[in-house]
């Protein structure tokens, strides 16, 4: 439906030009954002400037004109075109009702006769559809407009984008903050993402409840309402509304009001604006958390004018909603502080972040600690019944519901299994094993808020949670003593390193950490195995012998030749060799046997020598040249002379001295050969530096190649993984191809290859998975793949290019 240019004036000078109108009757022929359903509305505005989003507020009053039609769907941004999405028959209406008013005398319908009537047909349509709906049921937890009464003196509210007031229950005499939100879903979902919060946080977070402008024949959603907390002091009243000169919040501060369980509960919940004014100090000195209409943010977020697979127009520097929160193992270790989760605000983030800089001090404390993996544990414990209740109470919509409820019950899933892989989570649970009583007790005082029998699904069954800490503790257990099993040759060397002679109650355990210590013992290890296996190495004196041996047959073969050559000297060699023969009465053959002993008397002389010299060579030789076993019986002694405190140390010693002393046995040809693979791998990852690095730039279209491929990629995947089967290697790994940040210089992407040569020189094994896959089909088809997906593209935006100009002549 296409329509003339009909400016949308804006008293900053701006200027919106509404260009073209589609519905569901008459399509968009280039199909460049296609809606979900039926029915649809779709307005096309062109935007001012090569940067729009840099000079155009979207909520500044001076375009309030517009924000409601804004509101009523989703927004995505092409080719300097805004084009609002709007779906199903309330929200259609709304908007055509919108262009109908009166005040809008800069829309000249009365050139567009035509459109206005496909309008109103439409919107008749659409009527008629609402009619015959049914309309769902209350949803259970919601409160009646007409029992609000607004209250004008009270504590200053931070204002946002909703309008906010404080009013009072006339029955109750209670006080409630009501956010008037229209008849959007997303007063209930964020009423629904309450709930979720109280189930972990419990009294430091408001109840909520959805208000309905309830009328004889229908009853339309108004908004919600939140308990007042009083006195609450959210961060930006601390520290920036009283304008307070404050460097950081202190550090007793920051443990006593347990600021971390909110920091988990947020991460948990998938909250995308955990900004200064949501969270604070509540009454009892703990942190409380408030406003919630951006949790679960992968859903929400197509409530809230936003297109949830780009993240257009508001989020764009940060991945799209779908994908922002994903749960690594590496989140888990280094949080709060978050690398692969990308939530629009968090704690680190944006110009308060100065507030929240003693946090990196207390991450290590064991009482922040144990709030941390307590609040995670607590939400895996959560079974899925728990969600369901909530949505029913909470969300009238059935298949809305069911969206959001497969959403936390697949959440729960994916942070159990993370959870339950990561070594520090395995610690906690064991070391902690009356964490569960604390949750328990807490999940008790959470159902005490339901007394009544209607409210009773609300209940958490607390055997239900003592049964899923059962099944998660068991498998912790299993995967901890694994791991403990698969250390046992590094824990029983500790023996070696600790006095005997030392009273047992003055012994401490020494910890070798693994990331460390397991490599450099198993390469020791295999060394030796590998020197074991020569005689020669293994007893140096055979060497000697050998040696010796050589020299001596070769001064007998001098002096045979030099008396064959020399006049006179023949024939004396010859009478010492028949007179020692005679001697031994050897009869004819009294010559060859006198010259053959001489010459092995001669040779043996020569070898015992070179022996004799050996021997005394390596007796008083520095302690460098002798052989790992040797060393190794040398380094002992003198450990075990030393105190627990200098074990660490010792270790080191000794383990340094080995390593060199091994390294003496290298043969220079393996050296010159790894050198070379070092060399071939280094061009195939500068070649292919692409597909390698694809992975950890958190490109969604290799996630999705490689679910595609998966079976292919295995083989390639699980020797990469045994190559690189520690965090902090892949992590190297990362920076050595890319580096920490986009400008990052020491890496292989910026052309620097001291790094990646470096880590390719301590892992012979990386560079074995990598030569001997560097004919990989796998690799080959990723790159087919993008290029056909890139001639795909260019063909969809010539035919669309093509459709468009076809369809303006």
């Amino acid at each position: 439906m296409l329509v003339r240019p009909t400016y949308i004036p804006d008293p900053d000078g701006k200027r919106l030009t509404l260009t073209t109108i589609y519905t569901s009757d008459y399509p968009d022929p280039t199909k460049q954002v296609t809606p979900h359903k039926d029915p649809y509305i779709q307005f096309c505005l062109e935007i001012p400037g090569e940067k729009p989003f840099q000079s155009f507020d979207f909520y500044s009053k001076s375009v309030s004109h517009i924000i409601d039609i804004f509101r009523l769907g989703t927004m995505r941004v092409l080719n300097n075109n805004l084009i609002i999405t709007i779906t199903s028959d309330r929200k259609i209406i709304e908007a055509i009702n919108f262009f109908q008013k009166p005040a809008l005398e800069y829309y000249p319908f009365e050139q567009n006769t035509k459109l206005y009537e496909n309008l109103i047909n439409y919107k008749l349509e659409c009527e008629d559809h609402l009619i015959e709906k049914k309309q769902n049921p209350l949803p259970r937890k919601h409160k009646k407009l007409s029992a609000l009464k607004t209250k004008t003196d009270g504590p200053s509210l931070i204002p946002g984008n909703n309008s906010t007031s404080l009013v009072i229950n006339k029955k109750l005499n209670k006080e409630y903050v009501y956010k008037a939100m229209g008849q959007r879903y997303i007063s209930e979902l964020e009423v629904f993402n309450a709930f979720c919060y109280r189930l972990l946080l419990g009294n430091r977070h408001p109840k909520a409840k959805v208000v309905y402008n309830v009328g004889y024949q229908d009853s339309k959603r108004a908004g919600l309402v939140s308990e007042l907390v009083t006195p609450f002091t959210s961060f930006y009243d601390k520290c920036v509304k009283k304008e307070l000169i404050v460097s950081s919040i202190s550090l007793d501060e920051l443990i006593s009001s347990e600021i971390m369980k909110v920091l988990v509960a947020a991460y948990v919940e998938e909250e995308n604006d955990l900004h200064i004014g949501n969270y604070g100090i509540g009454p009892d000195g703990f942190c409380v958390k408030i406003d919630d209409n951006q949790a679960t943010w992968p859903l929400t977020s197509k409530y809230l004018m936003l297109d949830s697979e780009h993240g257009e127009p508001i989020f764009l520097r940060n991945p799209p909603p779908h994908n922002a929160f994903r749960v690594t193992q590496r989140d888990i270790e280094t949080f709060p502080k978050l690398q692969d989760a990308k939530p629009y605000n968090w704690f680190d983030q944006g110009n308060d972040s100065y507030l929240f800089e003693n946090i990196k001090e207390i991450v290590n404390h064991e009482k922040v600690i144990a709030d941390e993996y307590n609040m995670f544990l607590k939400r895996i414990l959560l079974p899925n019944c728990a969600y369901e209740s909530i949505g029913q109470a909470t969300i009238s919509s059935e298949k809305i519901r069911k969206e959001f409820v497969a959403h936390k019950c697949a959440k729960t899933n994916t942070l159990k299994q993370v959870l339950v892989n990561t070594p520090t989570f395995q610690h906690y649970v064991m070391t902690h094993p009356n964490a569960i009583h604390t949750i328990l007790n807490e999940f008790k005082e959470y159902n005490a808020d339901y007394p009544k029998d209607t409210d009773a699904n609300l209940r958490i069954d607390v055997s239900t949670i003592q049964n899923n800490f059962n099944k998660i503790q068991a498998v912790c257990s299993k995967k901890f003593h694994r791991a403990q099993e698969e250390s046992d040759s590094i824990a029983s060397i500790q023996n070696l390193f600790i006095s005997t002679n030392e009273p047992s109650e003055n012994k401490k355990n020494v910890i070798i950490p693994r990331s460390t210590s397991q490599e450099t013992f198993d390469a020791i290890k295999q060394e030796c195995e590998n020197l074991s296996r020569s005689p020669i190495k293994r007893f140096p004196w055979v060497k000697d012998i050998l040696i010796g041996f050589g020299i001596g047959i070769a001064i007998v073969g001098i002096l045979a030749v030099t008396a064959a050559t020399v006049g006179g000297a023949l024939p004396i060699v010859l009478g010492v060799g028949t007179a020692i023969g005679a001697s031994l009465g050897m009869g004819k053959i009294a010559t060859i046997a006198g010259l053959i002993l001489m010459s092995v008397g001669c040779v043996g002389i020569i070898t015992g020598i070179a022996g004799l010299i050996g021997a005394i060579k390596r007796k008083f030789s520095n302690k460098k040249n002798l052989d790992p076993a040797s060393r190794l019986n040398h380094d002992i002694p003198q450990i075990k002379k030393n105190t627990p405190q200098n074990t660490h140390q010792s270790i080191r010693t000794c383990l340094s001295n080995l390593k060199n002393t091994i390294t003496l046995y290298t043969n220079k040809n393996h050296v010159q050969l790894q050198e070379e693979n070092i060399e071939t791998v280094l061009r195939f990852l500068k070649d292919k530096l692409d597909f390698f690095a694809a992975p950890f730039r958190l490109n969604d279209d290799f996630q999705s190649w490689a679910e595609q491929n998966k079976k292919a990629l295995l083989p390639l995947s699980k020797k990469l993984k045994l190559a690189l089967p520690l965090l902090y290697i892949q992590q190297n790994f990362e920076k050595a191809l890319i580096g920490r940040h986009p400008n990052d210089p020491n890496c292989l992407h910026a052309g620097n290859e001291e790094e990646i040569k470096k880590l390719l020189k301590n892992n012979s094994e990386l560079v074995t998975t990598l030569k001997t896959h560097m004919n990989d089909p796998i690799i080959a088809k990723w790159y087919q793949d993008k290029m056909t997906k890139k001639l795909d593209h260019c063909i969809e935006e010539i035919n669309g290019n093509i459709t468009s100009i076809s369809a303006k002549r």
